[in-house]
């Protein structure tokens, strides 16, 4: 959805069907018009549907990826997702409603706040590590067997080559959305959207004050 966002308005009817029971739940038909032209996916929209697309696609390989601990995935979404809280989670005060109601919203923007409003990702500290382990948990029962590969990117091409039958390449495995990269690209978000909500002001505050509100939403003061 970051190459196409206008991708994301097609995966909306998907996420009010099922966290909010409206329309017609997704099936093989709306996954093969969304996903036809992929080889495998990965990441939200599709790790929202782990189920729907098991039981769509029974004949495809399945990975978890796991970190180290429950503490380092944790921490990880803390320092990244957990940042976009304020904009995101259900308001907790009028202030929060406030500012949700009036902050650009970019094409797709229902997505991330469906997310966020209906997992544990909605009070990340306190549900967070049972949220992950449970996940983890049901994706091990659902997969199907002889198709199933738990993979830590630690370990390099070697284990998932030999799951996917392919070749092992001839460069060093990839790092790519670190949390770094990940930031950078919030922060430019942010800069974007706190321009559009100051509108004339920016003349005046100029690119710091726009950043300094970007940084003041996601660091959720209030």
């Amino acid at each position: 959805m970051k190459e196409n966002p206008k991708d994301a308005e097609m995966w909306v009817p998907a996420f009010e069907a099922k966290f909010e029971g409206k329309g017609k739940p997704w099936g093989r038909e709306e996954f093969d018009q969304a996903l036809g032209h992929c080889m495998a996916v990965s990441d939200w929209p599709c790790a929202n549907f782990a189920d729907e697309l098991i039981q769509a696609y029974p004949d495809a390989k399945v990975i978890l990826t796991v970190r180290d601990s429950v503490d380092q995935w944790h921490k990880s979404v803390t320092d990244t997702l957990w940042t976009g809280a304020f904009l995101l989670a259900r308001p907790a005060n009028a202030f929060q409603a406030f500012i949700q109601s009036i902050i650009p919203k970019p094409v797709g923007h229902q997505i991330p706040k469906l997310v966020f409003q209906n997992t544990t990702l909605n009070n990340h500290p306190e549900e967070g590590r049972e949220g992950y382990l449970s996940h983890n948990e049901h994706i091990r029962e659902i997969a199907p067997k002889g198709r199933f590969l738990e993979f830590n990117v630690k370990q390099g091409w070697g284990p998932l080559c030999e799951f996917l039958e392919m070749e092992v390449p001839d460069r060093p495995f990839p790092r790519v959305n670190d949390g770094k990269t990940w930031m950078e690209d919030v922060e430019a978000q942010m800069r974007r959207s706190a321009s559009k909500l100051l509108g004339p002001a920016v003349m005046i505050l100029g690119s710091a004050g726009a950043l300094a509100l970007g940084g003041w939403l996601r660091g959720w003061k209030i």
